[in-house]
């Protein structure tokens, strides 16, 4: 019975002819019902019952929301020095000293344009592609340069400075739209609107 009188309030707001009567219809069926789990029946889960209101919503809550398990880093591929990014963060996070001598060292590298062999060296892995893939196929894998961390650091330094050169000397034509900071769909929209 309290099964057809859900389905008769549903349906009531679902019909565009009852307008908000169909709503008022809702609200009546959902105050004259205090126990909206009594729709639920008794929940089974590895041979336990779930009886009541609080053990029917943990047992929701618990499938809908699993608890995730902790992530295992210790297959997580490192460049040849073996030292993982977080290393650095929390060297340049907790001594101010260790970011300005490596600024220095940076700044040097990038006045001088010298890239050292070092920061270049790499350790090549392959991945599988995502889908289905037929992994006997070599073009079904794709190869990954983990670099030294370092490297990585300088890189991101000097590609931050082209990118801020570029946008604050407007050396890219307004019909470059791609890989700019804050350039989006919007803008080619724009442009298309705009030429047209």
């Amino acid at each position: 019975m309290l099964q057809e009188e859900y389905h008769v309030a549903y349906h009531a707001t679902r019909n565009h002819k009852e307008g908000p009567r169909g709503l008022w219809k809702v609200g009546k069926w959902a105050r004259s019902r205090g126990d909206i789990f009594s729709m639920i029946p008794v929940l089974k889960i590895n041979s336990q019952l779930a009886e009541s209101n609080e053990a029917k919503v943990n047992v929701l809550h618990d499938v809908f929301f699993p608890t995730l398990p902790e992530a295992d880093l210790s297959d997580i591929a490192l460049g040849p020095d073996a030292i993982p990014n977080r290393v650095w963060k929390l060297l340049l996070s907790g001594y101010s000293e260790f970011g300005d001598l490596l600024i220095s060292i940076f700044d040097a590298y990038v006045y001088v344009s010298y890239n050292p062999r070092y920061f270049q060296e790499s350790i090549i892995v392959t991945l599988r592609k995502g889908g289905p893939y037929d992994y006997h196929v070599p073009k079904s894998y794709r190869p990954i340069a983990l670099m030294n961390t370092l490297g990585k650091l300088l890189e991101a330094v000097v590609a931050a400075r082209i990118s801020y050169a570029v946008e604050e000397h407007s050396l890219l034509p307004k019909t470059h739209l791609g890989s700019r900071k804050g350039i989006s769909v919007d803008h080619a929209i724009q442009l298309i609107l705009s030429e047209g």
